[in-house]
């Protein structure tokens, strides 16, 4: 009960004020200005990878050049990732290298060196199961000594079978499928390198264009993780008022319209401005009025109005001050 009092009263009591705005607006009292404040688009500048701050070379309100360092974080992480990196491209490059052009002359020689041998083994072999078949056959060695040179014999083929096996290797070199496969490692391990010296480069911050240093959101020594914002930045002649109208005035303020303010920050100095965009505020931003059917609610509206000229003493927060466009 005593709420639903509280809020008839608030009610009424903005009825009354609107309708006392209503009748001294008609009795020639004049109507409050316009009051915009100065906006600016902010770029927020952080680091892609993560580390500690070494060093934060501008302070807020400091105008800086395209190019500039602003932030340095500490490399060693980066370094000893852009070596890792070096050093998988070198073993990369190597096994490339060796698919491509195929074993050393040295490599070869010793290859056929051990296919030789391994054919004098193999005779051998041979000449020892022969004798040792032969005394079997007339009863005079036992079974297990022939099995003991049956096994030797195969054991000497198999041996040669592989010796011969790498000599072709060494002399065919590897195979087409062998060496786009060591082709594509080295692809790899180069474009690996490739980023881990492109993330590098992220530990100096640097300013992306002209303007001025708005915030600093962290301070030298702290640590910072991937895509933290370390500072923030505007161009001060890109600066525009948002400026809140009622939607019953916002005829006054065509797309388009340029409107004169006056800015107290710079002497009452009077700026030209043209109307860029509107568009609706939160549902909380309203205004009461009544009507002759009943009561509804004014949306608010937000104007953005930019300079019609570059204007670079404007900075955010600033206020200006409109008078009624028409009168």
């Amino acid at each position: 009960m005593k709420k639903n009092m509280c809020e008839k009263a608030l009610r009424a009591s903005l009825l009354s004020a609107v309708a006392a705005a209503a009748l001294l607006s008609g009795c020639g009292v004049p109507e409050q200005p316009f009051i915009g404040m100065v906006e600016a688009d902010e770029t927020v500048v952080s680091s892609m990878v993560p580390g500690r701050i070494q060093r934060i070379t501008v302070h807020q309100g400091q105008a800086v050049k395209r190019g500039d360092l602003l932030v340095s974080l500490d490399p060693k992480f980066m370094d000893a990732k852009i070596g890792q990196a070096e050093g998988m491209v070198g073993a990369a490059e190597s096994r490339y290298e060796l698919a491509k052009n195929g074993a050393r002359a040295e490599d070869v020689k010793a290859a056929k060196s051990q296919r030789d041998a391994a054919k004098h083994q193999l005779d051998l072999a041979e000449k020892s199961w022969a004798r040792v078949e032969a005394l079997w056959k007339d009863s005079v060695i036992s079974r297990q000594q022939r099995d003991e040179t049956e096994f030797k014999l195969l054991a000497a083929r198999e041996q040669l079978a592989m010796a011969e096996s790498r000599y072709e290797l060494a002399q065919n070199g590897a195979r087409a499928e062998d060496l786009q496969a060591a082709r594509g490692q080295r692809d790899a391990a180069q474009a690996a390198l490739r980023e881990a010296k492109a993330y590098g480069d992220e530990t100096a911050l640097r300013a992306s264009f002209d303007g001025e240093v708005s915030k600093l959101y962290m301070r030298s020594g702290e640590v910072v993780g991937s895509g933290t914002p370390v500072l923030s930045m505007y161009v001060p002649t890109e600066a525009w008022v948002a400026l809140a109208v009622r939607e019953d005035r916002l005829p006054l303020f065509e797309i388009g319209t340029t409107v004169e303010g006056v800015v107290p920050a710079l002497g009452g100095e009077k700026i030209a401005f043209r109307v860029a965009s509107k568009s609706a505020l939160a549902d909380f931003a309203t205004w009461r009025a009544s009507g002759a059917k009943g009561e509804f609610d004014l949306r608010s509206f937000e104007l953005r109005l930019e300079p019609v000229a570059p204007e670079a003493r404007l900075r955010p927060g600033m206020s200006v001050r409109f008078e009624r466009p028409g009168r």
